[in-house]
């Protein structure tokens, strides 16, 4: 019967999995590229509701 593996070399174990150095970084950069165009979305929606609010329904402008 062997002994049992103490945690720290069961965890040492799967390090070689944790290769894909940068991913973190490449993963957060993707969530702030997609909270971004959100907050735009968001603004952009806001800003057409206000003009609709104010009476402007977009059917004067001029269109090419």
């Amino acid at each position: 019967m062997r002994a049992k593996m103490s945690i720290e070399k069961r965890a040492k174990q799967f390090l070689p999995f944790s290769t894909l150095r940068g991913l973190d970084a490449v993963l957060r950069r993707k969530e702030w590229e997609v909270e971004s165009r959100q907050k735009l979305k968001d603004k952009i929606w806001s800003i057409e509701e206000t003009q609709f609010e104010e009476g402007d329904t977009g059917g004067d402008r001029d269109v090419e």
